[in-house]
């Protein structure tokens, strides 16, 4: 059973509770009044590998490419007169 939002139309109270699917209304638990259910954000929780950097991550050694040989520099030719 999922956890609903609540918030009472007669005091404002809003409250969080258990309730089977489908629920639209509940007592307040302040004053009994009727509350209506919340429009909110699914509660959701991570269980298991491969929520974290390092269980997506490649085990094995990553190979990088060799460095380009450096490029002779050319030096002006000497004119003789």
């Amino acid at each position: 059973m999922p956890n609903y939002d609540f918030s009472c139309e007669a005091c404002g109270h809003e409250f969080q509770k258990l309730l089977p699917m489908g629920t639209k209304e509940a007592p307040c638990l302040l004053c009994s009044g009727t509350a209506q259910k919340q429009i909110s954000a699914p509660h959701i929780s991570f269980r298991g590998s491969g929520f974290y950097v390092n269980d997506s991550r490649d085990s094995s050694p990553k190979t990088t490419s060799p460095a380009p040989p450096p490029k002779k520099e050319s030096k002006p030719e000497k004119k003789s007169s």
